[in-house]
């Protein structure tokens, strides 16, 4: 009887403790989980009103040069091959040229505006006008731009600096009877616009999926990525979830840029997170193996007083009754 009432007493005092302790960690798990979400969500938003914000320059500022009556005359000259005197091609260029270059200058956040003729013979003029033959040094040089469209993180090779991480709003020029004239990219800074791509920090990375199923930033993770978008259907509101890809666990938060048709997500491995969770579980157990050890000597020596001041008064008791 003793030993059990002992071990119940025993039993009683420690379940609730160790429950009380592994629902401490698991809802410091919760919260720790629920705060990088909230991170990586608020983020994401900050990175889709700066892409918003890229979408809204370049299709205003590509709106403005297709609108330049003067250029698209320009453009249609050129395309027909009339012959046009040093005074006239000055006159352009002071006029017309000076000022789409000024509206260049005056927003810092675009890298480059560039009108590429069909015609190879062209006057270049710098930093606006530029031969057809050039656009062929880029990676889409060769595409059939038949509307508006993005291209993304490719490199700046019209001249010698081979600048990387370049994406653009590139737009067909037509002429005023709708013949095609030439090309217009609107060029912005990709690693600005989308800085996690080319860049981790310790877990985390980001990788950019577009509607066409091209990937851009981190590959090697494309697969988390994607494993994650079978979950989550992004919206221009931030989402997120947490999957497990060959034993690794990863919280994925997701968003859709939908003027790019592009969706952006941010991957944080929590695995370093979760061994240190084991290793608090694994502690407090052992911790409290320790601790249940010493409740129960103290337990058993409690009950052992008890009991013998209990075998006193039965004692007592008993030889009361016996008429000693």
């Amino acid at each position: 009887i003793r030993q059990r009432l002992t071990l119940t007493v025993w039993v009683l005092v420690l379940v609730p403790v160790l429950a009380f302790c592994w629902w401490l960690l698991e809802s410091w798990r919760e919260a720790t989980v629920q705060e990088r979400t909230r991170e990586m969500e608020q983020g994401l938003y900050q990175v889709s009103v700066y892409a918003d914000r890229t979408v809204e320059m370049c299709t205003l500022t590509t709106q403005t040069f297709l609108n330049t009556a003067n250029l698209i005359d320009h453009l249609e000259k050129v395309q027909n091959q009339v012959s046009m005197t040093t005074g006239e091609l000055l006159e352009f260029y002071r006029r017309d040229i000076a000022a789409m270059e000024k509206l260049l200058v005056s927003n810092p956040y675009l890298y480059k505006m560039r009108v590429y003729t069909a015609e190879s013979e062209v006057q270049e003029m710098v930093p606006i006008l530029y031969s057809g033959d050039r656009m062929k040094s880029l990676s889409w040089g060769d595409d059939d731009i038949s509307q508006s469209c993005w291209k993304f993180d490719y490199l700046d090779s019209v001249f010698s600096e081979n600048v990387p991480h370049i994406m653009s709003l590139v737009t067909p020029v037509t002429g005023w009877s709708g013949e095609r004239l030439g090309t217009l990219e609107a060029a912005v800074r990709m690693d600005e616009v989308f800085p996690g791509l080319f860049t981790s920090s310790g877990n985390q990375w980001a990788c950019l999926i577009l509607d066409t199923g091209e990937i851009y930033g981190n590959s090697s993770l494309a697969t988390v990525g994607e494993q994650a978008l079978d979950q989550l259907t992004p919206t221009e509101e931030p989402s997120s979830c947490e999957i497990s890809q060959n034993g690794i666990p990863y919280l994925v938060s997701a968003i859709r840029i939908e003027e790019m048709g592009v969706v952006y997500l941010q991957i944080n491995s929590l695995k370093n997170f979760y061994a240190s969770i084991l290793a608090r579980q694994l502690g407090m157990v052992a911790a409290f193996a320790g601790v249940a050890v010493l409740i129960f000597w103290c337990i058993r020596v409690l009950m052992k007083r008890m009991f013998r001041q209990l075998d006193t008064v039965l004692d007592g008791v008993r030889s009361f009754s016996e008429g000693n």
